[in-house]
């Protein structure tokens, strides 16, 4: 007896390829322009949120500065607005609970407090400091004598603070 004949396999179905549309005003030939997916676009969002410059932005997605920009303008506009946001309202909470870090931070760059202490050494009325310059050649032979005495003091009790110190005399 006689096998029957295996059944022919059929040839899979080829599926026709089709092009993707084009919008009208468009090129009848060259590639599409780029259409960027939800994805794209939170990535976009994502990269711009942890400082990423466009430049950079473009590499990961392997595309032009260009037509980044024209694309996915919004993203690159308003991704690091949301991230300073998102962090902005946990800070926020962290120092209405009264944590002290937060507390602090806050203060320090929302209300302008700062830790160094800054002395400002001003004249009469707050003026400029007034100097007196003195003329040794009208001083007599003794105000002479009296005014090098005061400076060896000066000098050797390290008064002479700015200037030339005892090694310039």
């Amino acid at each position: 007896m006689a096998k029957p004949a295996a059944p022919k396999a059929k040839k899979p179905a080829h599926k026709k390829v089709t092009k993707a549309k084009r919008k009208p005003g468009q090129p009848k030939s060259g590639p599409l322009p780029w259409e960027p997916t939800d994805e794209e676009r939170r990535l976009v969002e994502h990269c711009v949120a942890i400082g990423m410059r466009q430049e950079e932005v473009a590499l990961v997605l392997d595309k032009s500065v260009d037509s980044l920009a024209r694309h996915c303008r919004r993203e690159l506009d308003a991704g690091a607005l949301k991230a300073n946001a998102k962090i902005g309202a946990r800070l926020f909470d962290k120092a209405m609970k009264g944590e002290t870090q937060a507390l602090i931070f806050w203060a320090k760059t929302r209300m302008g407090f700062r830790e160094t202490n800054r002395h400002e050494h001003v004249g009469r009325d707050g003026g400029p400091i007034e100097t007196v310059h003195f003329d040794l050649t009208k001083l007599s032979d003794k105000e002479l004598d009296q005014f090098e005495r005061l400076r060896s003091l000066i000098t050797v009790t390290g008064g002479d603070q700015g200037g030339e110190g005892a090694q310039g005399r």
